[in-house]
This record gives structure tokens, C-alpha cells and sequence, in this order.
């Protein structure tokens, strides 16, 4: 898994799967929070107009496609993989994204077109962040060799 492409306008949060739960760094886990709940039986009316997912892969990149609901500010995405892995990340407008965790991978780019990005505790050859209008944060242990870290047309780039 080298490629994650996200479409929702919700919070998302990027994070490496568990080492311990996923020994062979072969698996991605994509969930959908509801922030309200529902009953524990859940009726079919209960589901409609909700947001929903839908997830492919095409050889080494995961594909996560969400259909908006009625209500998206309802809704949150989590999507765990593997943190040796590269990760490229572009979501739509409006959604917040929240990248940490990821250790030991060539890259890491994340593009949200008018959402805040939030980056921590990475260790990466390369680290692109971007933001049309959004605010980008980057806190934490950040180990990496070339940065690039770009607002609309404002841009900060740094080697070593």
C-alpha cells in the first residue's frame, strides 16, 4: 500500500496500523464514525442519507472513495496503514486531516484543499504539505530530509 487518495468533506485521521495486530505491514483499515451514535438496533431508515465508503486497490495504492450524506459534519473517517509505507493523501474541501504516526517511509504528501492538516510524529525522506486556504500545523518529533510546506502561494522549503 503506497498511495491513499481520500474524497470526504469530514474529519480524517491517517495514523500506522498496529505492528503488533498486523505483524506483515500487509493490511489497511478504513473506518466511518458516526460523532452522534444511534441505538443499538439499528433500522434500516436509521442509515439512509448517511455517508458511505467505498474502498479499491489497484496494485500498490489504496483507493478510499466516500459518497457525502445529508449531514457530512456527522461523520469521520480513521485509516490505519502500514507505517513503513509511503503515503499520499489528497482530500476535498473542507475536510480537516490529521497525519501522524508514520516511521522509516520514502514520503509523505498531504494536499486538502481548504481544510486544516495537522502533522506529528514522522520520520520521512520527503514531507509535502500543502493547503489551498486551510492552516497546517506540524508539531512533534518531525525527522525529515526535505520539507515542503505550502498555504495558497505561500511556500517554506527546506533541505536536511
Amino acid at each position: 500500500m503506497q498511495s491513499i487518495l481520500l474524497e470526504l468533506s469530514t474529519i480524517i485521521q491517517v495514523k500506522p496500523a498496529g505492528t503488533l495486530e498486523y505483524p506483515n505491514l500487509d493490511k489497511a483499515i478504513v473506518k466511518l464514525y458516526s460523532k452522534t451514535g444511534h441505538s443499538s438496533k439499528l433500522e434500516h431508515s436509521d442509515v439512509e442519507g448517511r455517508s458511505t465508503l467505498e474502498t479499491a486497490q489497484a496494485g500498490s495504492n489504496l483507493q478510499v472513495l466516500a459518497k457525502v450524506g445529508q449531514n457530512p459534519g456527522n461523520d469521520a473517517i480513521s485509516v490505519e496503514v502500514p507505517l513503513v509505507h509511503a503515503v499520499n493523501i489528497e482530500v476535498g474541501s473542507g475536510a480537516d486531516v490529521d497525519v501522524s504516526g508514520f516511521m522509516e517511509s520514502d514520503f509523505c504528501q498531504v494536499i486538502a484543499h481548504s481544510g486544516k492538516v495537522t502533522a506529528s510524529t514522522i520520520k520521512t525522506s520527503k514531507l509535502s504539505v500543502k493547503s489551498q486556504t486551510g492552516d497546517i500545523h506540524c508539531t512533534g518529533q518531525l525527522q525529515v530530509r526535505q520539507i515542503l510546506v505550502a498555504i495558497d502561494s505561500i511556500q517554506y522549503q527546506s533541505y536536511d
